[in-house]
């Protein structure tokens, strides 16, 4: 909650009105050593937002060496921003257009432009598509035979997979990540979500509609900017909104005249996640107004709970998101008021049939034939049923003691 925090996220839009150079300078003023903030800005993928606002608005009130530095850190963003921008275009031109796959892009560049953000400030690090099941694998076997290496668990090298890999991958995998020559990550996607919310291609389909956005050199396609919203809100806040360039993403796309709040909260409710589409929009807000931020506003409302979890981010990195993973609802959510009424049931039973399927940890420590992929399911069925045999047995535990504890009290009184 100190200036250098208030001013960080402030300035983590695309665009400001005029009238924002009165809280700019005003915070700026109260910052005495800018270390912490440029460190926020580059750490959490701001700085190129950070420097463009500065410059227009409070450059007296900022040091020069302050101003250098986050100049040059933006034009780093902006080199590693293009060299995704041009994995992107490779991979399209390869592996998506070539096998006419039905696809989206999301995030990243795609959104970059369509939400009329300049790229060298929106940093990106990786490309995301969703693609339609049956299509995957004709997908990965262009990947292969253009010589994209796979990689097929996070802690293991990218190789080039077998026949054999890509069968199961095309039958089992929620993503598949390829990397060409230029390291840039290709996430391909048969489904967004975790566990729960089951957020396939064809399930988009159904909620919203495509469009069109020009690349430089591919016209592509990706979510309506109303169904984009929707999805990063989902995505953003699973992240505990830990990076600051989201709160340009969510700033952006409410400010495209095709965008429609409405239709968001529609949207949001068929998936099931009204609440955290309502909280989002709530956040938005929230952002414009540092100075009348509170503890208090931080507890009562889901804006103010997502504004928390944004600021808890700051100072922390991938160890400060994973540690707040382990209090996570259906792997899917920060808190169970995410979800809509009378949905948490539903969500609970997909991510347990979803931790049923056969998963690609399993198939790389054990490759089965492809005739012997019902085993994952079944050695899966056991550890879940042995998983719930312990929760209760604990559960049962802790209820004995708490009633031994309860008569021992009353002995006494």
């Amino acid at each position: 909650m100190d200036a250098a925090a208030k001013l960080a996220v402030f300035v983590s839009r695309s665009e400001l009105p005029t009238s924002a150079r009165v809280t700019i300078q005003s915070l700026a003023q109260q910052i005495h050593c800018w270390d912490a903030f440029v460190d926020i800005t580059f750490r959490k993928f701001a700085s190129g937002f950070a420097h463009k606002h500065l410059k227009i608005h409070a450059a007296d009130h900022v040091p020069e060496t302050v101003m250098e530095r986050l100049s040059a850190m933006t034009s780093l963003r902006a080199l590693a921003s293009l060299r995704v921008l041009g994995t992107q275009l490779r991979f399209h031109k390869t592996c998506i257009a070539s096998t006419g796959a039905d696809y989206a892009y999301v995030k990243g560049p795609t959104l970059a432009k369509q939400s009329k953000i300049n790229l060298n400030n929106r940093f990106s690090r990786d490309v995301d598509v969703l693609v339609a099941r049956r299509h995957l694998r004709k997908i990965l076997n262009a990947a292969k035979a253009a010589g994209y290496l796979f990689r097929l668990q996070d802690d293991q090298d990218p190789e080039l997979p077998s026949s054999k890999d890509i069968h199961f991958l095309s039958k089992y995998a929620d993503v598949v990540t390829l990397f060409d020559t230029s390291g840039v990550p290709i996430e391909v996607h048969t489904r967004l979500d975790k566990l729960s919310l089951n957020f396939t291609l064809e399930r988009a389909k159904q909620l919203g509609s495509f469009v069109d956005v020009s690349l430089p050199g591919a016209t592509v396609k990706t979510f309506s900017p109303t169904l984009h919203f929707t999805y990063i809100c989902y995505h953003h806040s699973r992240h505990f909104w830990s990076k600051l360039h989201w709160l340009a993403d969510i700033d952006a796309l409410q400010r495209l005249p095709e965008f429609d709040a409405v239709e968001a909260n529609r949207i949001a409710e068929a998936i099931g996640i009204g609440p955290s589409i309502k909280a989002s929009l709530e956040f938005t807000s929230l952002i414009s107004n540092p100075t009348q931020w509170s503890e208090k506003d931080l507890q009562r409302t889901g804006g103010g709970q997502f504004l928390k979890a944004c600021l808890m981010n700051l100072d922390g990195d991938l160890e400060r998101e994973e540690k707040l993973r382990e209090t996570m609802q259906l792997s899917d959510f920060m808190s169970a008021w995410q979800v809509s009424s009378g949905r948490y049931s539903g969500f609970w039973r997909e991510s347990w049939l979803r931790r049923i399927r056969p998963s690609v940890t399993q198939y790389v420590e054990n490759r089965y034939p492809r005739g012997f992929y019902w085993v994952y399911s079944v050695r899966n069925a056991i550890q879940l049923a042995q998983n719930g045999f312990n929760l209760i047995l604990r559960s049962n535990k802790k209820t004995t003691a708490r009633s031994q504890n309860d008569g021992q009290a009353t002995v006494s009184h």
